[in-house]
């Protein structure tokens, strides 16, 4: 069985290309377009690694990570929380959260 990677990204094209990538090397994927469905999905579902945009309609991906029931469900102490963003010349961020 696969470890599942979850996907909150708007941008379609965006996410085709990770799901492409991931997809190749063998993980099992599942996607959301806005934060609210992101959240819903990564607190009701078993994922290895979620991976937020930062700017996402509804919740953006920041306020996802500081809801408690993502905390709770993603979030192990001591430095379960990681995030990766682009650099600031970028005009799209993605913050990546490792469980």
């Amino acid at each position: 069985m696969s470890q599942t990677i979850l996907i909150v990204e708007d941008d379609p094209d965006i996410a085709d290309l990770i799901e492409i990538h991931l997809k190749d090397i063998g993980y099992g994927l599942d996607r959301a377009e806005d934060g609210a469905t992101g959240l819903e999905m990564a607190t009701s579902g078993d994922y290895s690694l979620v991976i937020l945009d930062l700017m996402l309609p509804e919740v953006d991906g920041l306020d996802v990570c500081r809801r408690p029931t993502y905390r709770r469900a993603h979030c192990r102490p001591p430095s379960a929380f990681r995030p990766y963003c682009s650099p600031p010349s970028r005009s799209r961020h993605t913050l990546l959260c490792l469980p």
